[in-house]
């Protein structure tokens, strides 16, 4: 009971490792996570710094 209660996010989730500790790192991550917002925001920094760099070199040189 201590450990859900450390962990906000992973709660609603408890009941599910219990049974499955393999598949829930891989289903709370991947699913939620690219579906929330939140995990666009992490992922739209990295992503677009990227993508940016990249397309301004390839059509800058040419």
């Amino acid at each position: 009971m201590q450990r859900p209660a450390l962990h906000p996010p992973k709660p609603v989730q408890t009941p599910h490792n219990h049974k499955s500790p393999i598949p829930l790192p891989a289903s709370p991550a991947p699913a939620p996570i690219p579906n929330l917002t939140p995990s666009s925001i992490l992922s739209a920094p990295p992503f677009f710094h990227r993508s940016q760099t990249i397309t301004p070199t390839q059509p800058r040189p040419q």
